[in-house]
């Protein structure tokens, strides 16, 4: 028997028949093992929490602006959601601590913060770079300057969306709120926030398959199969989907 029928030299994914997927999936499987990909991802995991703590400190003194601190710990326990339960109880937990000395109008602790969530984030992001190049089994190649840019730009972003996606969850029941709807179309469109921001965790994923690893760029359509993965089985993982 050839390979073609197995589907390993498809174009495209839909080309791919069922046993095809099933040796993907072995494959992967085999993979998981030889490459250590559970120590990698501890790694990252480890960067990104740390990295949470400075940035609920930034996101609390920069709310702290113009609104009372103390609301947005409502917002980040909403979102706390989708992250494992212990986890999550230890984000709620710093951030009220956090609400509590933070008084309304900047602060020093917001500036700190931000500086340390970028260092420290920047750390998580390299890791997801090595991960993705192992994980396609390419070494890392990129001069110094462009790798650095490249872990520059991923890290901003993805701290700027995390901003804007905790500011959206504040402030999107606020503004259907004051439209004056019954309560039950305020909770079916409150809830439409949830698949918004399950969408931008697709885009995130796909941003850090497409330009993370050191190869070829593969196309979009490809992406969007692992993004898709990615994606359930992080909301498996996080137990987060229960609490919708």
């Amino acid at each position: 028997m050839t390979d073609q029928p197995r589907g390993r030299r498809a174009e495209r994914p839909k080309q791919i028949p069922s046993p095809g997927w099933l040796d993907v999936i072995w494959r992967v499987k085999q993979e998981l093992a030889d490459d250590r990909v559970n120590m990698l991802a501890a790694g990252i995991a480890f960067y990104a929490l740390l990295s949470l703590f400075p940035a609920i400190a930034a996101v609390i003194s920069l709310w702290a602006l113009a609104y009372d601190p103390h609301e947005i710990v409502s917002q980040i326990d909403e979102i706390s959601r989708f992250m494992p339960p212990g986890g999550a109880s230890l984000i709620n937990e710093q951030a009220r601590e956090i609400s509590e000395s933070t008084d309304t109008g900047l602060s020093l602790t917001a500036i700190i913060s931000l500086v340390v969530a970028l260092f420290v984030a920047s750390k998580g992001v390299r890791g997801v770079l090595i991960g993705l190049n192992v994980v396609y089994g390419e070494g890392e190649r990129r001069p110094l300057l462009q790798r650095a840019l490249i872990v520059a730009i991923l890290t901003l972003g993805l701290i700027l969306v995390s901003l804007a996606a905790t500011i959206f969850v504040a402030l999107f029941p606020l503004g259907i709120g004051m439209l004056g709807l019954d309560s039950t179309t305020v909770r079916v469109i409150g809830w439409l926030r949830w698949p918004v921001l399950l969408l931008l965790m697709m885009l995130i994923i796909a941003v850090l398959y497409r330009f993370g690893p050191y190869r070829s760029a593969p196309r979009w359509e490809w992406v969007s199969v692992g993004t898709v993965t990615a994606t359930l089985l992080w909301l498996l993982g996080s137990g987060g989907s229960h609490s919708m």
